[in-house]
């Protein structure tokens, strides 16, 4: 929209990918080369993770952003139940999350009367009290 005029108005214009333009001119294998010098000026490699402390890290934080999930996900049953409408913020929540449920590794003596290898434990009331 152009402001500062007496009439609404749009305007469109059309330019040039400059930076497309010039990884076209130089070529794929030096805008490559390129990249990777200037990242191996600014690697800091002593204080790199390694492998198992990069897992543990990424796992912690799946582990984290799931307990968020699950709050946002009671706070939005709690407040069904009390009448409000919200809807749950996208599709990007998981459903474990969205039901209140947790799946839990167990052995095959904890398993009586249950699928091997599978255990459900409720994690918190869903609507209502029902569990």
């Amino acid at each position: 929209m152009v402001h500062g005029i007496d009439k609404p108005a749009t305007v469109s214009t059309e330019t040039v990918d400059f930076l497309g333009l010039l990884c076209w001119v130089l070529g794929p294998d030096l805008v490559i080369s390129r990249f990777e010098k200037e990242l191996d000026t600014i690697a800091d490699d002593k204080s790199a993770m390694g492998q198992q402390q990069r897992e543990e890290a990424l796992a912690q934080i799946s582990s984290d952003a799931l307990e968020i999930h699950r709050s946002i996900c009671a706070l939005i049953w709690a407040a069904e139940a009390r009448g409000e409408i919200i809807e749950f913020p996208s599709a990007d929540v998981p459903p474990e999350a969205v039901i209140g449920v947790r799946c839990v590794q167990a052995s095959r003596s904890a398993l009586s009367g249950t699928s091997l290898g599978h255990a459900i434990d409720i994690i918190g009331d869903i609507v209502g009290g029902r569990r």
